[in-house]
């Protein structure tokens, strides 16, 4: 984890499939006074050679994407970790990593995530797509996005495909687990996976959501007393009371000679 200062009929079917699936839905996080908050996002992909190495993907043109808590797609935790044999053998993740940006409240926890992960196939060239999720109780998996089909050529990393994503509401703050899942887009299948038991970059990462991340409040200001400009105020005040005094007893004929 890096933190700094982003098959048309067959995968439609898949994803129908998944959300009519009997896998339980993912437990709403309420708030103080028991509401339980939709969750929302923002977010851009695209291969990662279509960005500046330095820079995120255009905010200007990140798309947002919201879901109520009770569409939410998720699964066990334990049930995420294929084995091989559900696998072709035909693809696979080579690398990934992940990287935190936009910690507003300067409290370790940050708002905008980018993964991005380097596919390769035993075929010349393929469509997959892939499917994004999120643990935040070590429980279950919650999915919070699905990649478009992107384009595998062999084994060359100049392929590598990125997600940036801008958490807006529904993720309290925590420390989240993400799994990436491949899928073949013709088919629907699954085809490899990425995460925490691939890499510690996928495992406890600090974030949580814009409503939790706010600007930190403004600093109470402070009086600093000091004892010199104290004594010399308090001085001042003396001759001025003695200078008042004097220049009353002259007046009233009282002043001792």
């Amino acid at each position: 984890m890096t933190i700094r200062i982003s098959a048309p009929l067959a995968k439609l079917c898949l994803l129908a499939t998944l959300s009519a699936s009997s896998t339980a839905p993912a437990a709403p996080d309420p708030d103080s006074e028991g509401n339980v908050s939709e969750r929302a996002i923002r977010y851009a992909e695209g291969f990662s050679a279509t960005r500046e190495e330095s820079d995120l993907r255009n905010a200007l043109v990140l798309d947002d994407f919201q879901s109520a808590s009770r569409a939410v797609v998720a699964k066990p935790k334990d049930s995420a970790s294929r084995t091989l044999s559900e696998s072709t053998g035909e693809f696979w993740v080579y690398a990934a990593a992940t990287e935190l940006f936009y910690d507003d409240d300067g409290d370790g926890y940050y708002h905008y995530l980018r993964v991005s992960f380097d596919a390769d196939t035993f075929f010349t060239d393929a469509y997959v797509y892939a499917e994004l999720y999120l643990s935040w109780d070590g429980e279950t998996w919650e999915r919070y996005f699905v990649t478009e089909d992107f384009l595998l050529q062999g084994s060359t990393s100049l392929d590598e495909y990125e997600i940036e994503t801008e958490f807006v509401t529904g993720y309290p703050t925590g420390l989240y687990d993400v799994l990436i899942e491949l899928y073949d887009a013709d088919f629907g299948d699954f085809v490899g996976e990425f995460g925490p038991l691939q890499s510690s970059d996928f495992s406890i990462l600090p974030i949580e959501d814009l409503e939790h991340d706010g600007l930190p409040p403004p600093p109470v200001p402070i009086s600093h007393e000091h004892g010199g400009s104290g004594s010399i105020s308090w001085l001042w005040l003396m001759l001025l009371l003695a200078g008042l005094l004097g220049r009353r007893c002259e007046e009233a004929g009282k002043c001792s000679r």
